[in-house]
């Protein structure tokens, strides 16, 4: 692998790709199993300010109900964020 001229080794395409990130429904609470995938995020769809006004407003319309945001990684989907409207 090419080192830069500042010491570094440059990142491949792969490296520099967004992780995959939904919202889901969860069946009971936070660490309860997905109930359903409400909204999915790939590539150029991947944005954290759309994701933080999309939970919110996913968790109004199912109130009473957990709803979370994950990520993918090579392990699976790891959740990071949760809301639930009363």
């Amino acid at each position: 692998m090419a080192v830069t001229s500042n010491g570094s080794t440059p990142r491949s395409d792969a490296s520099t790709q967004r992780c995959p990130r939904r919202i889901v429904l969860l069946r009971a609470g936070e660490e309860s199993e997905v109930e359903r995938v409400l909204l999915e995020y790939r590539g150029a769809e991947i944005s954290g300010k759309r994701l933080h006004a999309d939970v919110p407003r996913l968790a109004d319309e199912h109130r009473g109900r957990t709803v979370a945001a994950e990520w993918q990684s090579a392990l699976g989907w790891t959740r990071f964020l949760w809301c639930r409207q009363a």
